[in-house]
């Protein structure tokens, strides 16, 4: 278009012109051809400025090459299993060029391409037929991206290339890892299009959300000895080998008063749930009690989600829960991945936690508007149906997700001059210092 406008004014203007009144139409158009440029210019500065947002303010950017790291985690299956093999891989096998993010997007791809896939097995569903070899399939890339979540971490340490982005690009990873590998579980233990496939993604978001509330109150992440880091991910795996061995018949079978074995699984995942989240507000309460009033004011933002989920899932237990069981998990998925990403963000450059987005309220708005509207005139869904009012809303949410991703990339790349997927050239001495110290930390582990 614009090589377009650009001939044409370009041979105007080396037309000759004859006559006052000619002369006066050359000149107004090559005017209106230059204010198209000029329009088209300033759409295209438009778009560079969607990628040029700054969610941290420039002015505590300092923040951000100022923080360092502080957690732990009291598992015994990750202290003697889990971070020891995790050790050897990187020692023997990752190459030290590879940066850690890199790692982090392959165990991600551990978890997307089997949701993928399971999707297409069962057109959709949240139950159906599937075949002994996926599920053990499911199982062993469970448990591989339970240790590559643990080796992107180690190789940073070896390669002195830890970073807050590195930190939050594995925390945003792992909070949209939750949707899906809670999808895969649903739609193994035949849970099917139902409220109960819901509610236990929903309470497995809880914890998820309040772990990492906690840290950004209390500045490190202590993780108690069996927590949904790492046994959730071992557990899984185990439930998807099972499937896999005896069938996924199994969790349909009747244990007395009236419950199958998946009923009692997912009694026992609401229940740790409520324990978890119970546990991190507790530790918030005794830890920072100053700030314990406006901590629970930024819990919010996450109480309105599960509203809106709960609104949804009672008002269309028996139409768009049935039929968009999936779609409507992926809808929310994307949006408290979003909301986590932003408190991990507002953790690591220290400034204020702003949980109210306005494209998430407007999303929420149309969801629960439409609902209304459905159950106030009926038939309305004649002209608009549940699958394309959730498309949209997805595309709109991926959209909101993609610019939150690209954006924080950006700035933080840029304040910590360092690259997303691949580690700066550093000096041989400092390389050397790094790996010494690294080794000095595991021997003493």
């Amino acid at each position: 278009i614009f090589i377009f406008i650009f001939f044409f004014s370009s041979r105007r203007r080396h037309t000759r012109c004859s006559g006052v009144s000619w002369a006066r139409r050359c000149v107004q158009e090559t005017d209106a051809e230059y204010m198209g440029i000029s329009q088209f210019l300033k759409h295209q500065q438009i778009i560079r400025n969607m990628f040029n947002y700054k969610y941290i303010p420039k002015d505590q950017e300092q923040n951000l090459r100022d923080y360092k790291y502080s957690g732990g985690e009291a598992s015994l299956i990750y202290k003697y299993i889990i971070s020891p093999l995790a050790e050897k891989i990187v020692n023997t096998i990752v190459p030290t060029w590879m940066a850690p993010n890199l790692i982090t997007l392959i165990g991600f791809g551990c978890v997307f391409f089997p949701w993928i896939a399971l999707w297409i097995l069962v057109d959709g569903n949240l139950n159906g037929n599937i075949p002994a070899w996926f599920c053990i399939i499911l199982g062993l890339l469970q448990f591989t991206y339970l240790v590559i979540d643990n080796v992107d971490g180690k190789q940073a340490r070896k390669t002195g290339s830890s970073s807050p982005l590195g930190l939050l690009f594995d925390h945003g990873c792992d909070a949209i890892n939750l949707t899906l590998s809670g999808v895969n579980i649903v739609t193994v233990l035949q849970l099917g299009n139902n409220w109960k496939s819901i509610l236990g993604i929903a309470a497995s978001l809880c914890p998820f959300y309040f772990a990492t509330w906690e840290e950004y109150y209390v500045n490190a992440l202590i993780l108690p000895i069996i927590n949904g880091a790492t046994e959730g991910p071992i557990v899984l795996a185990v439930i998807f080998i099972a499937s896999g061995i005896v069938g996924t018949q199994i969790w349909s079978s009747n244990v007395g008063a009236g419950l199958t074995v998946v009923d009692v699984n997912l009694i026992i995942i609401v229940l740790f749930g409520l324990v978890s989240t119970t546990n991190h507000i507790l530790n918030v309460r005794a830890k920072v009690p100053e700030q314990f009033k406006k901590a629970l004011m930024n819990t919010i933002p996450f109480l309105i989600t599960l509203i809106v989920i709960a609104y949804v899932t009672i008002v269309e237990q028996n139409d768009m829960v049935v039929n968009q069981t999936r779609l409507l998990i992926v809808y929310f998925g994307l949006h408290f991945g979003k909301l986590a990403t932003h408190l991990q963000a507002a953790h690591v450059a220290n400034v204020e936690f702003q949980g109210f987005r306005r494209t998430t309220l407007i999303s929420y708005t149309i969801l629960v508007a439409y609902v209304l509207i459905k159950q106030l005139v009926k038939g309305y869904t004649h002209q608009i149906n549940d699958r394309t009012v959730l498309l949209v809303l997805i595309f709109f949410a991926l959209l909101s997700y993609i610019h939150l991703v690209v954006n924080i990339v950006l700035q933080f790349t840029d304040v910590l001059n360092i690259k997303c997927f691949k580690i700066r050239p550093k000096d041989a001495a400092l390389v050397n210092k790094s790996e010494s110290k690294h080794e000095e930390l595991v021997s003493k582990i």
